[in-house]
């Protein structure tokens, strides 16, 4: 492939790769990963559906607070539900904010609105087992002060949050010797399995019915009031007034028994959260698709997969070549490669988040640097490895120098190269699944809910597609390496 090619084929890719954001947006309606906030982050969608023509685009289960507010932020989330104690106190730093006038009044300085409260007050829950709070007469937060030896389960946000843990120790003196960060859909169950001794979770979790817990009192009302409201981009907000209006239909219509009656419905019953809101709201039924969910999910992770790997490789074999040539230089290239290699995943998605938005974007661009490291050692061994008589012998034959890269060094590197580019495929598989954490989709869908819902199957719908796709990655390498090199490079 010559340089004018390369150079064509890599303008083709960064069409393919922006057009995404050239194309008109629908509205973008987003939740939080737990399983209430999806199921109002589906409601309102389900809303703005049946109730105007707008389309909607679901990204659900994005993430934390300070993920979709920069997502807000960049213009890639348009609605979705938070708390009114999340926003005074870990977005806006004003704890003294009570009322919803006084956060609205604040929250509009940022762009955004709020809606008046849905009708239900979700705030923490200290929980224990029965059995373990009996015997240790444990029955308020107060009691726990008594107890430093115990382990406390809290999600890493209520670790870090000043309504949260840093609060509960402040107002009542607690010092728990071990403080473990457990996810939200792992707490029940690390509870029973008695890996901890108590978990923070919520007014209207499901669980507080099912399992024998008892939620200690709050006798100093620690906790703030989460009185659940719809967040909104204030332009998006003017520019469909229609749908904001349509909205307003739940304000203050949900119990604190209906949402856990909802939540129950999903994490005990098992139910489908499309369908729970949907006999909820009584809407129209929704058009089903053609084909499966996961057909979907597969056609986002084979992009996720190959589009990042096409541009790693037009970027990684140059870089490598180049280095190979400036072997000074090229130390800090392939330097440079390794330390991206370090970065958190999660960590480089949410930077990436203000820079190119939410859902593939960021995505590709995080899995085309990880990609790299892989394909440029690959290349650079390569070329390293190539016997320098074989070189010489190229010079005396007078070939130039872009000759002897093209006709001799790269064809003998090839095996090298292909086997680079196979181990940047296979990892782009498994970090493709963390995608899902923006909204890029994929199999990483699937494990995110199913680690919400602590659904083992769910879980395994997306990881086994995912190790299977890895396993035929691997196997089509190896095909392809038996066709391009040299039948002289593979005799062992």
């Amino acid at each position: 492939m010559n340089l004018l090619t390369q150079i064509r084929l890599f303008l083709l890719l960064t069409i393919v790769f922006l057009t995404p954001n050239l194309v008109a947006k629908n509205i973008v309606v987003s939740s939080k990963p737990f399983t209430e906030s999806r199921l109002l982050g589906e409601m309102l969608a389900q809303i703005i559906e049946d109730s105007t023509n707008h389309q909607v685009d679901r990204k659900i289960g994005l993430g934390q607070m300070a993920m979709l507010i920069e997502g807000m932020k960049a213009g890639e989330v348009d609605f979705y539900v938070d708390y009114t104690g999340t926003l005074a106190h870990a977005l806006l730093k004003k704890p003294e904010l009570k009322s919803i006038d006084s956060i609205k009044k604040e929250i509009n300085l940022l762009g955004l609105d709020i809606s008046n409260h849905l009708g239900f007050n979700n705030t923490y829950a200290i929980a224990m087992l029965e059995d373990n709070a009996a015997k240790l007469n444990i029955h308020s937060l107060q009691d726990l002060s008594k107890h430093p030896g115990l382990i406390a389960g809290f999600n890493t946000d209520f670790i870090k949050r000043n309504d949260g843990f840093p609060n509960l120790q402040k107002v009542y003196d607690l010092n728990f010797n071990e403080v473990k960060g457990v996810t939200h859909g792992l707490k029940v169950q690390a509870l029973m399995s008695k890996k901890i001794d108590l978990a923070e979770l919520y007014a209207t979790d499901s669980k507080l019915a099912k399992y024998p817990l008892r939620v200690l009192k709050d006798e100093k009302n620690a906790f703030a009031e989460y009185y659940a409201v719809i967040v909104g981009r204030q332009d998006t907000i003017e520019r469909y007034p229609d749908v904001w209006k349509n909205l307003q239909k739940i304000v203050g219509k949900i119990s604190r028994k209906m949402m856990t009656n909802l939540n129950a419905q999903v994490e005990i019953d098992k139910k489908n959260e499309k369908e729970v809101v949907q006999q909820f709201l009584n809407t129209k039924a929704i058009a089903s698709a053609s084909y499966p969910d996961w057909f979907f999910r597969m056609l986002e992770h084979i992009l996720l997969v190959f589009i990042p790997l096409l541009f790693s490789i037009c970027i990684g074999i140059p870089l490598a070549i180049g280095a190979f040539y400036y072997k000074k230089i090229g130390k800090f290239i392939l330097g440079g490669a390794a330390i991206v290699q370090t970065i958190p995943s999660i960590a480089l998605l949410c930077f990436l988040i203000p820079l190119a938005g939410i859902g593939s974007p960021p995505a590709y661009i995080a899995l085309i640097l990880y990609g790299l490291l892989p394909i440029m050692q690959g290349t650079f061994v390569g070329l390293q490895s190539i016997d320098i008589k074989t070189l010489e012998s190229a010079k005396t034959l007078g070939l130039s120098p872009t000759q002897n890269l093209i006709h001799i060094m790269l064809p003998i590197a090839s095996r090298s190269i292909i086997s680079g580019i196979k181990t940047s495929a296979i990892i782009n598989v498994g970090t493709a699944t963390l995608a899902a954490f923006i909204g890029a989709g994929g199999f990483g869908e699937f494990i995110v809910a199913g680690l919400n819902l602590y659904d083992i199957p769910l879980i395994l719908s997306g990881a086994i597609p995912a190790a299977i796709f890895a396993v035929i990655l691997h196997f089509g390498f190896d095909w392809l390496e038996s066709l391009v090199v040299s039948r002289g490079l593979t005799r062992r």
